[in-house]
């Protein structure tokens, strides 16, 4: 799921917005996951990322990011420890909102997870299973 903060008076523009993806996967255990975060390349610009958890490394991607079809694209695996339980925040993703903008925007979320059953240890069963999140709802930029 996508956590929204609050609008501050920070950034090039003076208005930034964080989105941070928060994953639950109970008692399985996760340990790769890709993202796909679409966003209004009209109202937000990409800033910054900042890691929450252990998925410490990986690719990102911004493509299109003055368009209204932008997207970020990131991967990410976890290591140490090698897997992640239960329901943490995996990424904070900062955004510049463009100057003079006002409005709502909903990002869209597509998420490929790899999680795996069983001990950390072989034998072992990964899953990797492809899915889209619905933002809880609009952010709202006065």
């Amino acid at each position: 799921s996508l956590q929204y903060g609050p609008i501050t008076n920070t950034g090039p523009t003076g208005r930034q917005v964080k989105i941070t993806l928060v994953w639950n996967v109970g008692t399985i255990q996760a340990v790769g996951l890709a993202v796909n975060l679409g966003f209004d390349g009209t109202a937000l610009t990409y800033a910054s990322r900042q890691f929450t958890s252990n998925f410490d490394f990986g690719a990102l991607n911004v493509t299109g990011a003055g368009t209204a079809t932008a997207r970020l694209a990131a991967a990410y695996g976890a290591v140490s420890p090698s897997f992640e339980t239960g329901t943490f925040e995996v990424v904070a993703f900062t955004f510049n909102i463009r100057s003079g903008f006002s409005g709502s925007i909903t990002p869209t979320l597509a998420i490929t997870e790899a999680t795996r059953q069983g001990a950390a240890t072989p034998p072992q069963n990964n899953i990797i299973t492809q899915t889209s999140a619905t933002p809880p709802s609009a952010i709202v930029i006065p």
